[in-house]
């Protein structure tokens, strides 16, 4: 699933296709490994998902590394799993799975504080909610800034700890998974009503102002009409004014040119 798709004058909800893109895969697989960036290069945004993170060369080889299905073998991979999981869930399925326990799992090893602290802008608190469908994803972008900052926040926490790409691991953060508030189709079917709710009132809200363009060039047509007979008219009137002095004048010179002949008084 792409949670949102762009068309030539607004940014719309793509609803779910329960018939032919619901699709139900076991949780050992790493989905995550597929990559699906924006057709158009020219479209790509500056994101892992698009080829153009912050340390995209080392997310590519580490996502290369991991295995098609199951646990890491060491303690980096596994991280780098769980991480993985949540973007992949984000930008694919629009948070309606339940990942809590990837987000525990960074949590736990220590990736992201559970508080907020002076760099990281309490990441978990803002994307824990969605992993357990206490809030549903329809284009907000509190959680489209975390997901990018925690996989930053993880692949520079992995570059500051080699060691851990060497240590065995003995965890599966699935393991550490919290119960769902709202499972899967529960989400789905919210989100559906909430992006089509959504997406009718940006189609009347576009409907709106095509309204109010096509009234404006309207009104500016018939003022334009308005103003050119105005015009007309008010410089026929100044002819006739010009005229009628021009008559008065005359009349004048005529008068005293009989007043000096003693023809009129």
């Amino acid at each position: 699933f792409i949670s949102t798709v762009a068309t030539a004058k607004t940014m719309m909800i793509r609803p779910h296709d329960f018939d032919n893109n619901v699709v139900h895969i076991s949780v050992w697989k790493n989905p995550q490994k597929q990559r699906k960036p924006n057709a158009d290069p020219a479209q790509r945004a500056k994101n892992y998902w698009d080829l153009r993170g912050r340390w995209q060369r080392e997310y590519d080889e580490r996502l290369d590394l991991l295995p098609g299905g199951g646990v890491a073998d060491t303690v980096a991979s596994e991280i780098f799993r769980a991480a993985t999981k949540l973007y992949y869930d984000f930008h694919n399925n629009a948070m309606v799975n339940n990942t809590s326990g990837a987000i525990n799992y960074l949590a736990k090893t220590g990736v992201l504080p559970t508080t907020n602290g002076e760099n990281d802008d309490n990441i978990f608190g803002t994307i824990y909610p969605y992993t357990i469908g206490s809030k549903i994803h329809v284009g907000e972008l509190d959680i489209l800034h975390a997901i990018e900052a925690m996989l930053t926040l993880t692949i520079e926490f992995l570059r500051a700890h080699p060691k851990l790409d060497i240590t065995l691991n003995t965890v599966d953060y699935h393991d550490l998974r919290d119960k769902d508030e709202k499972v899967c189709m529960e989400r789905c079917a919210i989100r559906n009503r909430m992006a089509q709710e959504m997406n009718a009132e940006a189609v009347k809200g576009e409907k709106d102002m095509e309204s109010k363009a096509k009234k404006k060039a309207q009104d500016h047509v018939v003022d334009s009409a308005w103003k050119s007979v105005a015009d007309k008219k008010k410089k026929k009137n100044k002819r006739r004014t010009k005229k009628t002095l021009s008559n008065k004048s005359m009349s004048k010179d005529i008068a005293v040119k009989f007043s000096k002949l003693g023809l009129i008084d």
